[in-house]
């Protein structure tokens, strides 16, 4: 990197903070104020306000639900996508991130290069942590975590719109009730 750039500044994302508090603490020169303001879990609050971040699934089947014409695109995001989270969780009590079968996911052969190519990279970028407590264990921890978590999925939103079966019928008809209602939220 020096041969093409003045300064380069390493950020581990696995560091104890999380990843915009190690940015602004160790990164952004004279930025104590806002590292302080951070650390001291002030921002915590302004998170809470914020609501609730919707997965990227849900986000992935609006935009399928409005690439076929199933609801108007002038509908607010957030009322489709808070729609979406109640049929999901509450309507068929299913976690955000199962689609089954209507999912694509990585390949085992294809998960294996990511953890490869991660540990190699943090072997070779920070050794020291890479031979820590915090270092390949917690990466390998972590990268199984996410994969039982189903996080290498994503639902495919055409299949599931497109669907025969009674699941995807459930989804075109919720569809269908926002498109035909004036004010659904």
């Amino acid at each position: 990197y020096q041969n093409h750039f003045d300064q380069v500044i390493m950020l581990n994302m696995h560091a104890e903070d999380d990843l915009l508090t190690n940015f602004v603490c160790n990164v952004l020169p004279k930025a104590d104020k806002t590292c302080n303001f951070l650390r001291n879990g002030a921002f915590e609050s302004l998170r809470e306000n914020q609501g609730q971040d919707m997965p990227p699934d849900y986000d992935n089947l609006a935009m399928s639900a409005i690439e076929k014409k199933l609801i108007p695109g002038k509908m607010k995001r957030s009322c489709v996508l808070q729609k979406i989270r109640q049929r999901q969780e509450q309507e068929l009590g299913l976690p955000a991130n199962d689609f089954s079968p209507f999912q694509t996911c990585l390949t085992t052969e294809e998960l294996k290069s990511i953890l490869d190519i991660s540990l190699s990279a943090e072997e070779q970028l920070l050794p020291e942590f890479h031979r820590g407590p915090s270092g390949e264990t917690v990466l390998r921890e972590r990268f199984e975590k996410f994969v039982m978590n189903k996080k290498h999925c994503s639902v495919n939103g055409t299949s599931l719109l497109n669907g025969k079966d009674d699941v995807s019928a459930g989804w075109r008809d919720l569809f269908a009730s926002l498109a035909l209602q004036e004010n659904p939220c």
